[in-house]
C-alpha cells in the first residue's frame, strides 16, 4: 500500500528528488538491515507477541506519518516501520512452519505466496482509492487504523498457538552458522534471484512500454498478468512440484521460466505477446518462490527457523536493490536489459539441477 502513497506524499512535502527518493528507499533500507538479526528475536521470544509487537509498532509509525508536515520526520518513521515489519515476515513464516508437516510442507509454502501474490495486486489500487477520498496523509492515518486492528485480531486469534511455543536460546553464532550453511544456500539462492528479476523488472519495463507508444497502464496490466499466473501456480498442483521433483530442481525449472518470459520481451513488441511472456515469468515465479521456502524449512530446525527465514528476507531484499542497479549499468552500456536478466537464473537453473542431481535424497520438500 505505501508503494502508492510514498512517492506523491513525499514529493509534496520536499522539492528535493534525493530526499524523496530516500523516503522511498526508507522503509526497505530499514527493513533489509533489521531482516538479518529479526530471525533471533523471533527465535529467542515468544514468535505470536513478536508478530504482533511488530504489526502494532508499524501501525503507529505509519498512523504517525498523516501528522508530518517535513520529509525528515517521514523518513524517519517510514524506517521505523521498515524496521518494526522485518521481525512480522519472520515471525509469521516459522509459526506457520510448526504447524505444517513434512507433507504439507510444500502445499502450505505455496498457499501461503497467493497471499503475497493477492497483496501485490490490491494494496496499490486500494491505497490509492483512500488517498483519492482522504488525501495521502489521511490514507496514512487509514492505514495505521487497519494495522492496529489487525495486531489486536491476532493476539486473540493466536493466542493459543502461542502458549504452547517455546522460546529458544539463539544468538549471533546460530547466525553466522545460518549463513554459512550450504543445505540453505539454494533457497537464499531462490529469494535472491526471484528479488532480482521483479527489481529489474521494475527498473526496465516501464520505460520499456513508453518507448513502444503502449499507455502507461499497460505496465499495470502486465505486472498483474504476472501475479495472477504466480498465484494460479501456487494454488495448482505445480505449487508441490518440489515434493517430488526436490527443491532444487523444481527451482531450476523455475528459473528457466523467468529467463524465457524476461527474454522474450526483449523480442515481443505487441501486448498480447508481452502478456505471455509475462504469463511464463509468472510461472517461474510460481515455481521458485514455495520450493525456496520449502528447502529452508527442510534444512532448517524449528528452534531456528525465525533466524533463517529472517536471512531469506534480507537476501530477498538485497536482491530487489540489486537487479535494478545492475540492469541500470547494462543500460547505461547500450545493453538491452531484457536479454542481460536472463543470464543469471540461466546460470543459476545449470546449478540447482547439478544440485539437486547429485542429492542422495531427490525430495527435500
Amino acid at each position: 500500500m505505501q508503494v502508492a502513497l510514498t512517492p506523491v506524499f513525499a514529493r509534496s512535502l520536499s522539492p528535493s528528488l534525493g530526499l524523496v527518493a530516500l523516503a522511498v528507499s526508507a522503509y526497505s533500507i530499514a527493513n533489509l538491515g533489521g531482516n538479518l538479526f529479526s530471525g533471533l528475536v523471533v527465535d529467542r521470544f515468544n514468535k505470536v507477541k513478536v508478530l504482533v509487537a511488530g504489526i502494532l509498532v508499524g501501525a503507529l509509525a505509519i498512523g504517525l506519518c498523516s501528522t508530518v508536515t517535513g520529509i525528515g520526520p517521514l523518513v524517519a518513521l517510514l524506517m521505523l516501520n521498515g524496521l518494526a515489519f522485518s521481525v512480522v515476515t519472520p515471525a509469521a513464516y516459522a509459526l506457520l512452519s510448526l504447524h505444517l508437516s513434512d507433507e504439507q510442507r510444500g502445499k502450505g509454502m505455496a498457499q501461503s505466496g497467493v497471499t503475497i501474490g493477492l497483496s501485490a495486486m490490491i494494496g496499490p489500487p486500494v491505497a490509492g482509492g483512500l488517498a483519492d477520498v482522504l488525501g495521502h496523509a489521511g490514507a496514512y492515518g487509514a492505514i495505521g487504523g487497519f494495522l492496529a486492528l489487525l495486531g489486536l485480531v491476532l493476539a486473540v486469534g493466536l493466542r493459543k498457538a502461542g502458549t504452547a511455543e517455546a522460546e529458544d536460546d539463539v544468538g549471533l553464532k546460530d547466525l553466522v552458522a545460518l549463513l554459512g550453511d550450504r543445505r540453505l544456500f539454494i533457497a537464499y539462492l531462490g529469494a535472491f534471484l526471484l528479488m532480482y528479476m521483479n527489481g529489474g523488472l521494475v527498473f526496465a519495463l516501464p520505460p520499456h512500454v513508453k518507448a513502444l507508444g503502449l499507455k502507461g497502464a499497460m505496465t499495470g496490466a502486465l505486472f498483474s498478468t504476472f501475479a495472477v499466473m504466480a498465484i494460479a501456480v501456487f494454488v495448482s498442483p505445480l505449487g508441490t512440484l518440489s515434493r517430488r521433483l526436490g527443491a532444487p530442481r523444481t527451482m531450476a525449472l523455475g528459473a528457466i521460466l523467468l529467463g524465457v518470459g524476461c527474454g522474450l520481451l526483449s523480442v515481443f513488441d505487441r501486448l498480447p505477446l508481452m502478456i505471455a511472456a509475462m504469463a511464463v515469468y509468472g510461472m517461474g515465479f510460481g515455481l521458485v518462490f514455495p520450493a525456496s521456502l520449502a528447502a529452508l524449512v527442510a534444512a532448517t530446525p524449528d528452534g531456528k527457523r525465525g533466524s533463517a527465514f529472517g536471512v531469506f528476507y534480507a537476501v530477498f531484499s538485497l536482491g530487489s536493490v540489486a537487479g535494478p542497479f545492475a540492469l541500470s549499468r547494462a543500460a547505461a552500456l547500450g545493453l538491452s536489459p531484457f536479454l542481460l536478466a536472463p543470464l543469471l537464473p540461466a546460470i543459476a537453473a545449470l546449478g540447482l539441477w547439478w544440485w539437486g542431481t547429485r542429492r542422495v535424497q531427490p525430495a527435500t520438500a
